[in-house]
């Protein structure tokens, strides 16, 4: 069973994260160091279970690169969640790849590398 993550911001400010195993709840300010007491965030982006070629977790609202075919070049592309379904808006075609189609995954995490956060970017 696949943990689930969540990057917990307060506005354009990340306040930390909280990750589920089963109905407990853990909260980090660094990711790193993990307890019981809560934090506070008022926007949560789910983690799409993917972390990128540096290791690195990427969780929905992140900007990443991205090759939507092999051979067609790299793109940028936002992670977009719309309701159970997860996805990479590439921002130059307004395209939403899914990340799994019929339960199997359609990009692994070496072939995304995280380039920022949406929420830091003026629209």
């Amino acid at each position: 069973m696949q943990e689930a993550r969540f990057r917990l911001r307060n506005d354009h400010h990340i306040v930390g994260y909280r990750r589920m195993h089963g109905l407990r709840a853990y909260f980090s300010k660094d990711g790193l160091w993990w307890n019981g007491d809560p934090l506070h965030g008022f926007w949560e982006d789910a983690w799409t279970g993917l972390k990128d070629r540096n290791n690195q977790y990427l969780y929905v609202q992140d900007i990443v690169e991205f090759e939507p075919t092999e051979g067609s070049g790299i793109r940028l592309g936002v992670l977009e969640q719309r309701g159970s379904d997860l996805g990479i808006r590439c921002m130059e075609e307004d395209i939403l790849y899914p990340l799994n189609a019929f339960g199997f995954p359609l990009f692994h995490g070496r072939e995304l590398r995280w380039i920022s956060y949406l929420f830091l970017q003026d629209r």
